[in-house]
């Protein structure tokens, strides 16, 4: 062990894994840093979405028209590149970056995966609308559909996901029924989605993350 061969090979493996482990570590924290930006930046647009639903619920007599303009995402945006861009898909993104840093809280996070909603990369609007909710009754108006997403009023990401139900629905069903029907649903939208977005803007993580995972293994 003491022979100069041996020494050399030891300090060279160990100088070695040091190296990679800290090239790991700024890989890592480079990731982190694309990936916090991208974070924020899709928190902002769901504030900005989710504000402009929530504070037409907050005024008197709102017209359809008043929803129809802030559903529709080729018209009510805050980020050009997000334009055209349902917040179902956007919540998506922030649910594939959540599982990537905090995957010990997946559960968590994708507790409202299992519900089903309308393919949010189509736009189109058929003559029918089904409102599909896997295991629960099928819904026949917007109102039926959104007493059963009251059914659980925390589930932040399960009331998001009735954004596109209700933005290709209230164009077939704009009566005053829907409207207060969606109004409710905006409420509880706003009051569980604003703070939860505006507060998850810095949250995807720290340096501290990548210290654990280069040089802690069981991190």
């Amino acid at each position: 062990m003491n022979r100069p061969i041996t020494l050399w090979l030891l300090s060279t493996v160990a100088v070695g894994i040091l190296t990679f482990t800290y090239g790991q570590y700024s890989a890592c924290r480079a990731s982190l840093a694309v990936d916090s930006s991208r974070f924020a930046r899709l928190s902002e647009e769901l504030v900005f979405r989710v504000g402009g639903i929530y504070g037409l619920t907050l005024v008197n007599n709102v017209q359809a028209s008043s929803y129809l303009l802030v559903l529709d995402p080729d018209r009510h945006f805050l980020f050009s590149e997000f334009k055209g861009r349902v917040p179902n898909e956007l919540v998506a993104e922030v649910k594939q970056l959540l599982r990537k840093w905090h995957p010990s809280g997946v559960a968590e996070i994708t507790a409202a995966d299992r519900r089903g909603v309308s393919n949010p990369e189509s736009k189109a609007v058929p003559s029918t609308v089904p409102l599909n909710e896997p295991g629960l009754t099928t819904p026949r108006t917007i109102a039926e559909f959104v007493q059963q997403l009251q059914t659980e009023p925390d589930d932040i990401f399960g009331l998001v996901d009735g954004w596109i139900v209700m933005h290709r629905t209230l164009p077939l069903a704009s009566t005053p029924e829907s409207v207060a029907a969606i109004t409710t649903w905006g409420r509880a939208l706003g009051k569980t989605a604003l703070p939860y977005f505006d507060n998850s803007r810095e949250r995807l993580g720290s340096t501290s993350t990548c210290f654990k995972r280069a040089f802690w293994p069981f991190a």
